[in-house]
């Protein structure tokens, strides 16, 4: 990939760079974007967030970004419970 996004604030985005690290991935861009109150985006070795403007193109994709993902999450997790379900009634 080119960027990874984390769902997050800082304490995620440093945690994910330092899995990243301990793997070797160390050429790949990692940001963390914060559903807060600005969906304040971190970037690693930055003390403030970059907060982009409501009605940046930047931040609807990133929101569009977060929805899908969170999306997917959801039907992979129901279809999981589902199976568990299943298994405990055979």
């Amino acid at each position: 990939p080119d960027l990874i996004v984390i769902d997050g604030g800082r304490a995620q985005l440093k945690t994910a760079s330092k899995v990243l690290v301990e793997r070797g991935i160390n050429d790949i861009p990692v940001i963390a974007y914060a559903k807060d109150e600005n969906n304040s985006i971190y970037l690693p070795n930055r003390i403030n967030p970059v907060i982009l403007k409501k009605e940046s193109e930047a931040l609807k994709l990133l929101s569009l970004l977060r929805a899908s993902a969170h999306n997917f999450a959801n039907r992979h997790l129901k279809r999981r419970i589902k199976k568990v379900l299943e298994m405990k009634n055979d």
